[in-house]
């Protein structure tokens, strides 16, 4: 009797225990089951008939397919079970179920440990986690990652991330794409090596600072790529990560090619500061480095010295052999300017065939800086008057060709301290280097500033004069053989406002130096016609000529022919009896022009005379290329 009661209790407490195990795996959220080889449930614990809408002991010696109709899923979970029970090794496995009440489908990771009972027939154990939502989630990460890299593809952007704790820099497939490398090794220090050796200086230290202070950065630079060749790229990064001694440990950016954009700007650039048919610097760059380098130098008490050159007679390479040798001249002339200077010294083209040129830093005695740019000028001039090969390669025509240059010099910070005024004197020093016969050079010195003032007031006065009718005519008679008056020469006198008398040698050049000698010229001829319509009026005068000299700058002038016609016409005069004298200088202009012009005077009736024959530019077959009706030889 006693052990009947023992083997109750003891029966009694296997059940309470396995009735608190069938509580704790019924608690378990995630569905366990337990099924035979035919894949009928065995066992299956509340959350797994939660799943399928029903009770665990409805469950037994039923399938999965009873419960969800998904017959297709119920075919897949009997063989995947056959096959783990047949390997009796346990696996986890990625699967689906459906849910019966809402039939919606839910992830599990589900681990199947196959064993047998006690008749030695094979079951499985299936414990199951629901994973739905770290599956959705790790999906939406996927996708979120599968559209970074779209958007990136799309604008071309390498994303890199720098553990700098261990020097690993993770990157997408598009950085190796611009690197132009098939395998990385995801270093820092391969990164490095990529980046052009003239622009790595620069990037190291724009990352120190941005490691340093906790900015992002931004920076532009080479990446030389696996074939050799080299692009410009955008780079961006900032700190993102710290430990707890506040020292950066990760660092991410992007980067992108900038190679158009870059080529782009520099081609703006060169068209705004450069010009475009030697290379050289252009006036506006020249007028913004000319301001700095002068503030430079009265910083530093230093001296420097401006330049200003002129070729020679250039015009003239132009008209006989045309604006293309003219132009490989300048190329070359450009060239040869550049190979005498040092690296801090600067050269520019001001326009046509003039250059101005910066020595920097020549000294801090004045006397020993003149000196030195008095010698680079003279070796310069003695450069440029070595003899230049200039190839025409449209006709196949190579030329040897000499030619000199002017040079004026003025000093700086001594006698002016803005970019206008200093070259305002530097062109007077160059005017005085060709008034003196040109091939010199000429330093400015202060009493050619006292010059520069009275050729200005002597300017404003001559234009005033011109103006106001103040220049005037005198006759000089004319006489032939049988000493017969037959016309006069008009001379034109200055009568300034105190009375004296200015004559021609005084104001004539300063007329064709400013240009005045186009109204001028125009205001002389209306004399001259007034004077032939006045002397018309009297038998002794009537049949008189007058020679009026007309410059080569007017002949030159565009509507030179229509204005002298417009004066003959309104005065009504005979153009027979009119004279106009050129000189030999009329001949460095385009000569076909020239001729064209003298031609349609001819057409008028009007008589053309070359004066001071011999003494310029003119030969024998120039002249019989001119349609002149008398040649005035110079004693």
């Amino acid at each position: 009797m006693a052990n009947k009661n023992t083997l109750l209790e003891e029966l009694t407490l296997q059940r309470e225990q396995n009735k608190l195990l069938l509580d704790i795996i019924d608690a378990i959220p995630d569905p366990i089951v337990a099924k035979n080889w035919e894949g009928n449930f065995i066992f299956a614990n509340k959350a797994c008939a939660d799943l399928y809408n029903t009770q665990p002991e409805h469950m037994i010696g039923r399938d999965d397919g009873y419960f969800t109709g998904n017959q297709e899923q119920n075919d897949f979970f009997r063989e995947n079970i056959q096959s783990i029970m047949t390997k009796f090794k346990p696996e986890r496995v990625y699967e689906d179920s459906t849910d019966a009440k809402s039939g919606e489908t839910r992830n599990y990771l589900s681990h199947k440990i196959p064993f047998k009972d006690i008749n030695d027939k094979l079951n499985i154990a299936v414990i199951a986690k629901d994973i739905t939502e770290i599956t959705a989630l790790k999906n939406q990460a996927e996708l979120n990652e599968k559209r970074l890299n779209y958007v990136l593809d799309a604008t071309h952007e390498g994303i890199w991330d720098w553990n700098i704790e261990t020097d690993e820099v993770f990157h997408n497939e598009f950085w190796n794409v611009l690197a132009g490398i098939e395998a990385s090794d995801f270093s820092f220090k391969e990164f490095e090596s990529l980046i052009h050796r003239d622009d790595l200086p620069a990037v190291q230290q724009t990352i120190e600072q941005a490691l340093k202070n906790g900015q992002p950065y931004q920076i532009n630079f080479r990446i030389t790529r696996a074939d050799g060749t080299w692009i410009w790229v955008k780079d961006r990064g900032c700190v993102v990560e710290r430990n707890e001694l506040n020292e950066p440990t990760r660092m991410v950016g992007s980067i992108h090619e900038v190679t158009n954009e870059i080529n782009q700007n520099e081609q703006i650039q060169q068209l705004a500061f450069y010009d475009p048919l030697t290379g050289l610097a252009n006036r506006r760059l020249l007028d913004e480095l000319l301001l700095e380098r002068i503030n430079r130098h009265l910083f530093e008490g230093a001296y420097g010295a401006l330049l200003f050159l002129d070729l020679d007679h250039f015009k003239i390479l132009n008209d006989t052999h045309g604006h293309y040798m003219g132009d490989n001249l300048l190329i070359a002339v450009a060239k040869r300017l550049k190979s005498q200077l040092r690296q801090e010294d600067f050269v520019s083209r001001f326009g046509g065939d003039e250059f101005v040129i910066i020595l920097n830093n020549l000294s801090n005695d004045q006397s020993t800086a003149t000196e030195l740019a008095q010698k680079v000028a003279e070796k310069i001039k003695e450069t440029i008057a070595q003899p230049f090969s200039l190839t025409n390669k449209h006709i196949g025509v190579t030329l040897e060709y000499e030619i000199a240059a002017s040079i004026g010099i003025v000093m700086f910070p001594t006698y002016a301290e803005s970019v206008e005024r200093l070259l305002q004197l530097a062109d007077l020093a160059l005017y005085k280097a060709k008034d003196k016969g040109r091939d010199r050079v000429v330093l400015f010195e202060a009493h050619m500033q006292e010059a520069l003032e009275s050729l200005t007031l002597m300017q404003s006065k001559l234009k005033d004069a011109i103006s106001k009718g103040k220049l005037n005519l005198y006759y000089q008679g004319k006489y032939n053989r049988d000493l017969k008056l037959i016309g006069a020469e008009a001379l034109v006198r200055w009568i300034d406002d105190d009375g004296k008398m200015i004559f021609p040698d005084q104001f004539i050049p300063l007329a064709e130096e400013s240009n005045l000698i186009i109204p001028m010229g125009l205001n002389l001829l209306e004399q001259a016609c007034n004077q032939l319509t006045e002397w018309s009026k009297h038998a002794a005068f009537k049949d008189l000529s007058i020679a009026v000299n007309v410059s080569a700058k007017q002949v030159w002038h565009p509507n030179f022919i229509e204005s002298f016609t417009s004066v003959i016409t309104e005065k009504c005069i005979n153009p027979a009896q009119l004279t106009i004298e050129i000189t030999e200088s009329i001949m460095v202009s385009d000569m076909a022009e020239t001729i064209q012009k003298l031609v349609a005077l001819k057409k008028l009736g009007v008589k053309v005379s070359l004066d001071d024959f011999g003494t310029g530019y003119s030969s024998m077959s120039y002249l019989k290329q001119l349609p002149v009706d008398e040649i005035k030889i110079d004693a």
